[in-house]
């Protein structure tokens, strides 16, 4: 069995995470804030996963419900 430590600070923020997203495709279990996210994207569209660099798309945004039961 292998763990993994989670970070509640935004990767690219460096601020909480308020609204805990991952990528469906991503592996990793680390969340990034989505409102950070999509406001960044809005600047400079790259549509990379912030933790692992995967090409995503708005759809394969989801809102994990582990971290979210945490950030509350």
């Amino acid at each position: 069995m292998t763990s993994e430590i989670l970070k509640f600070t935004d990767i690219v923020s460096m601020m909480p995470i308020k609204y805990p997203f991952r990528a469906k495709q991503c592996s990793h279990y680390q969340c990034f804030d989505g409102l950070t996210f999509l406001s960044q994207m809005r600047r400079c569209p790259t549509w990379e996963c912030p933790v692992c660099n995967n090409v995503l798309k708005l759809d394969d945004l989801v809102l994990d419900g582990y971290g979210l039961s945490i950030t509350v």
